[in-house]
């Protein structure tokens, strides 16, 4: 139960992790219709986010509420540093980064073994973010 915990977790943060980076785009976008779909897809982050910290109280954990102090200021760093500014670049990075985290978190993150539960949500989740994937990639055509 701890290892599911922990795990639903790491999770979580790496949801925070979007949300933040979301609204680093939606600060630096231009473009009224593209910040409406980047702010659309916020929200779903959003709701994930919910919806893994209420499973993670059921399973009689307290969820985190950031993505950890670290990662949290590397992401900072980055986005001041190397962030994209222009409309284009927004969407193409945002779409890596849909891309990036389901992987990771597939293959990185969720690493135990995880009850069937855990798995329907999470699926739903990365079904949500092939859906903003394929939603960033109508906006570039």
């Amino acid at each position: 139960m701890k290892e599911d915990i922990y795990e639903m977790n790491e999770f979580l943060k790496g949801l925070y992790m979007g949300i933040h980076t979301y609204e680093y785009y939606i600060q630096h976008c231009e473009d009224t219709a593209v910040k409406k779909t980047l702010q659309d897809i916020q929200k779903d982050h959003k709701l994930s986010s919910i919806q893994v910290a209420e499973h993670i109280q059921n399973l009689g954990g307290v969820p985190a509420t950031d993505e950890g102090t670290f990662v949290s200021l590397m992401g900072k760093i980055h986005r001041l540093t190397t962030g994209p500014t222009n409309t284009e670049d927004i969407i193409k990075d945002a779409m890596k980064n849909e891309q990036k985290y389901a992987v990771h978190v597939a293959g990185e993150n969720i690493k135990g073994d995880i009850s069937e539960e855990q798995k329907r949500l999470i699926d739903q989740i990365f079904e949500r973010n092939t859906k903003h994937v394929e939603t960033l990639k109508q906006l570039l055509h």
